[in-house]
C-alpha cells in the first residue's frame, strides 16, 4: 500500500516560497539632524541708500541707532531709618512751638502732676480773638499736641460744650475759677449731662472770681508791671502785691488760688528777691501729708525727701549690719559704702527738723513740730528693717537714732502706759526681735506686728503701746485680685479686711498691707479705694506720683 503525501499548513510553504525568492532591496533610511551654521555678518549697506527702501530690508539688517547709556542715580536716603518714629518727631517739633517751656502740659497732666487741671475744675479759657468761655470740665484727653478739654455751660438756659484744644495758638490763658470740691473717680464726667447732676450755669462763679481779681489787682493800672508766662498773662501792682498774697493763703480754697498762684509766684521770683516771701518752716509749705507709706523708699532716686515731697507719712529703710556700719539696701548687691542709714534717713531728718523747730526771738520755749509745715503734730512713721541678725542689727539701729533721741525729736512711751508722740515714731520690722520691744517700759521704739496673726497666742498682750502699725501681706491674708470691676473684693474677702482692721483698732493699733495690686491701674485703684473705706491707717505704695495723683 503506498504511503500518503504529507500535509503541510499553508504558513509554512509561504514560508518557503520566500526564501526561494530572491531578496528584496531595503528601503532607504534618511535621518534628519541639526546643522551648527555660523551668523552670517552683517553686510555694511551701500552708502547714500535713499531712504525709502530702509523699510524693505529686512530687520536684522535694518541700520541700528548707536544704544544710549542710561545715567543711574544712587538710592534716596531711607526716611524710615532717619525718622523711625515720624508722628513722635513732628508731636515734639509742634510743642516746642506752642508750648517751649512745657507749662502747658504740666497744666493738662492730671495724672502726674497733682495741681493739674482735674475733671470736675470750672475753667475759664481766654481766646485771642472771640469771647471768652467758661465750663466744667468734663473729659481731659491727653494725646500730644492734639490735647483737649471738653467743658460744659449753660447759655441763656440752654446747654452748650466746647471742645478746647490746649496748645492751639488762638487759646491766650486757661484759669482755674474753681477746683472741684472732691477728686473725680473717673477720668470723664458724662454722667454730667444728665439732669440730676448738671451743674449749670456757672457765670456767678465766673463773676465772683473775676471781681475778686480785680479787688486782688487794686485799680491803678498806671503801677503795674507785667508777668507774663505761657499760659496766663497777669497784671500786679508791686504795692499791692504782698497783700494780695496775704489775702490769698488766708482766705483758704477760694477759686482765684488755682488760677494766679503760678503766676504770683513767677513775679516773686523776678522782682526785687527780698526776703520777706520766705520764713523759717518754709521747706514743706504747700505740701499736704497723705497717709501713704512710701514702699522700699531707699529704691527712689532721692531716698526719704521723694517721699517727703509728695506728702508721704511713713517711710522705710531696710538696714543690713557689717564692721559696726548699718547700710541701706534691699539686698547685699544693692549696698555701697556711702549708702547708710546715717546719711540716707537720720542727717536728712534731722536736717529738716531742726528747720521746723528754730531758734529766733519769736519763740519763747522749745517745739517739737513734724516735719509737715501744714500740719506740724503729725508724726513720720520710720520703718527699720532689719535684715541681718535682729538682736545686734536693731540694738546698732536704736544706738544709731542717738542724734534724734538727744534733741526730743522721737516718740516715746514711759511707764509703758503712757505714750508721747514726737516728730518721728520708729518702728522696727523684718527681723526685729519682739522681746527687745515688750521687754522694756521706758522706750522711743516700737514693733510692726503682724495684723494678720494678732489674735494667735503669741500676740494676744500687744496693743499700740508695743505696735502703733500692724502690717501684713495682702495677698497671703485676703487673696489674689482676679477682676478690674466694682467690687473688686468678694463679701468674703472684704470681711476679711473688716475683721482683721476691726481687731487692730480695738487695741489702739493702724493697719497697713504690703504686697498690693500695682496694675491693672484700675484694679490698683479699686484695691486702693476698698482698704481706705475699711479704714487702714497708712496705705502702702511703690508709685508716689500715682499714689499723690490719688489723693
Amino acid at each position: 500500500m503506498a504511503a500518503l503525501p504529507s500535509m503541510r499548513p499553508l504558513g509554512c510553504l509561504r514560508s518557503l516560497i520566500g526564501i526561494q525568492n530572491p531578496i528584496q532591496p531595503q528601503i532607504s533610511r534618511r535621518f534628519i539632524s541639526t546643522a551648527y551654521s555660523q551668523r552670517p555678518k552683517r553686510v555694511p549697506l551701500p552708502p547714500n541708500l535713499p531712504q525709502q527702501f530702509l523699510s524693505q530690508l529686512p530687520e536684522r539688517l535694518q541700520p541700528r541707532e548707536a544704544s544710549k547709556r542710561v545715567k543711574v542715580y544712587p538710592a534716596p536716603p531711607s526716611t524710615r531709618k532717619a525718622c523711625k518714629d515720624p508722628i513722635a518727631k513732628v508731636t515734639e517739633s509742634q510743642m516746642a512751638i506752642h508750648d517751649p517751656k512745657g507749662e502747658r502740659k504740666a497744666l493738662f497732666d492730671y495724672r502726674r502732676n497733682p495741681r493739674s487741671v482735674k475733671p470736675g475744675d470750672i475753667l475759664r479759657v481766654t481766646f485771642k480773638n472771640g469771647d471768652p468761655f467758661n465750663g466744667v470740665a468734663l473729659s481731659i484727653k491727653l494725646r500730644g499736641i492734639d490735647t483737649s478739654v471738653l467743658l460744659r455751660n449753660e447759655l441763656t438756659r440752654v446747654a452748650v460744650e466746647m471742645s478746647v484744644k490746649v496748645f492751639s495758638p488762638n487759646v491766650q490763658s486757661v484759669e482755674i475759677v474753681q477746683r472741684a470740691e472732691r477728686p473725680a473717680r473717673r477720668a470723664r464726667l458724662y454722667f454730667m449731662r444728665s439732669r440730676k447732676h448738671d451743674r449749670r450755669s456757672v457765670e456767678n462763679l465766673v463773676g465772683a472770681y473775676i471781681r475778686q481779681k480785680r479787688a486782688f489787682l487794686g485799680g491803678n493800672r498806671r503801677k503795674y508791671m507785667f508777668a507774663e508766662s505761657s499760659d496766663f498773662k497777669v497784671m500786679v501792682s508791686s504795692t499791692v502785691l504782698v497783700t494780695a498774697v496775704a489775702l490769698a493763703f488766708a482766705a483758704g480754697p477760694v477759686p482765684v488760688i488755682g488760677s494766679i498762684t503760678s503766676s504770683l509766684q513767677y513775679v516773686l521770683k523776678n522782682t526785687h528777691g527780698s526776703k520777706e516771701y520766705g520764713y523759717p518752716t518754709d521747706i514743706t509749705r504747700d505740701i499736704l501729708p497723705i497717709p501713704v507709706h512710701s514702699h522700699n523708699d531707699y529704691w527712689r532716686e532721692e531716698p526719704f525727701w521723694t517721699g517727703l515731697s509728695k506728702g508721704c507719712i511713713s517711710t522705710e529703710a531696710d538696714v543690713w549690719l557689717y564692721n559696726g556700719t548699718l547700710y541701706v539696701g534691699h539686698h547685699e548687691s544693692a549696698l555701697t559704702v556711702d549708702r547708710t542709714l546715717e546719711s540716707l534717713y537720720i542727717n536728712p531728718i534731722l536736717d529738716v527738723l531742726d528747720r521746723q523747730n528754730p531758734k529766733t526771738p519769736f519763740v519763747t520755749k522749745p517745739t517739737k513740730n513734724g516735719v509737715w509745715d501744714t500740719n506740724a503734730e503729725q508724726t513720720l512713721y520710720f520703718f527699720i528693717d532689719v535684715k541681718t541678725s535682729g538682736p545686734e542689727t536693731f540694738k546698732a539701729a536704736i544706738e544709731a537714732l542717738e542724734p534724734l533721741r538727744e534733741k526730743g525729736y522721737l516718740t516715746k512711751l514711759t511707764g509703758g502706759n503712757k505714750l508721747e508722740y514726737g516728730p518721728v515714731t520708729i518702728i522696727g520690722t523684718g527681723d526685729t526681735p519682739l522681746d527687745m520691744v515688750t521687754s522694756v517700759s521706758d522706750r522711743d521704739y516700737f514693733f510692726d506686728a503682724p495684723l494678720a496673726a494678732l489674735n494667735d497666742p503669741k500676740y494676744a498682750d500687744i496693743d499700740g503701746y508695743v505696735s502703733p502699725i500692724a502690717s501684713t501681706d495682702f495677698k497671703a491674708a485676703v487673696g489674689k485680685v482676679a477682676t478690674d470691676t466694682e467690687p473688686v473684693l468678694s463679701d468674703v474677702k472684704v470681711q476679711i479686711l473688716h475683721d482683721q482692721i476691726a481687731t487692730a483698732n480695738d487695741r489702739g493699733i493702724g493697719a497697713r498691707y504690703w504686697n498690693t495690686p500695682n496694675w491693672p491701674i484700675r484694679t490698683r485703684n479699686l484695691v486702693w479705694r476698698t482698704l481706705l473705706n475699711e479704714g487702714v491707717t497708712l496705705l502702702n505704695a511703690d508709685d508716689l506720683d500715682a499714689v499723690a495723683s490719688y489723693f
